[in-house]
C-alpha cells in the first residue's frame, strides 16, 4: 500500500476514557481564496460534508451544486448541495456536500474515498492514500 497522508489522532479525554478521532487538515483552494479545515474521517457517513462557510469563504454559489437532503446527528434533516473539489489523494474530482447550515461539521465520508484509496487506522495514526 502506498501511503499518501498519515495524521495522528486528535485526542480527547472523557469520563469513559481516551477518545481518538481520525482527522486530517484539508486545504481548500479556489483562485486566491483558501480555507484550511480539520476534517473528521467518518466511515459511517455516505458523503463528505462541510458547513456553509466553505462556500462563503471560497466564493461559491451554494445552490450551483447538486441539491440533496442529508440526515445527521440523531436523524436531523438538512439541505445540502454537492460540489466537486480537487483532492490530490483521489486523483479525480471529489464530491463534498455543503450544507445550508453553519453547524454542520467537516466530515470525510465514504463516497469518492472508500474503494478509491487505501484507508488504514493504526495504533497512533490514520493513513489514507
Amino acid at each position: 500500500m502506498s501511503v499518501g497522508w498519515c495524521a495522528p489522532y486528535k485526542r480527547e479525554f472523557t469520563l469513559l476514557g481516551e477518545l481518538k478521532t481520525p482527522t486530517f487538515l484539508i486545504i481548500f483552494r479556489r483562485g486566491e481564496k483558501i480555507l484550511k479545515a480539520e476534517m473528521l474521517l467518518d466511515t459511517g457517513a455516505d458523503c463528505s460534508m462541510a458547513p456553509r462557510m466553505l462556500a462563503d469563504v471560497l466564493g461559491l454559489k451554494l445552490t450551483d451544486g447538486f441539491p440533496i437532503s442529508v440526515y445527521w446527528g440523531f436523524g436531523e434533516k438538512s439541505k445540502a448541495y454537492v460540489h466537486k473539489f480537487e483532492f490530490s489523494i483521489t486523483k479525480k474530482p471529489f464530491p463534498i456536500a455543503i450544507s445550508e447550515r453553519e453547524d454542520m461539521p467537516f466530515l470525510l465520508g465514504r463516497l469518492g474515498l472508500v474503494g478509491e484509496v487505501d484507508v488504514r487506522l493504526e495504533k497512533e495514526v490514520t493513513c489514507i492514500g
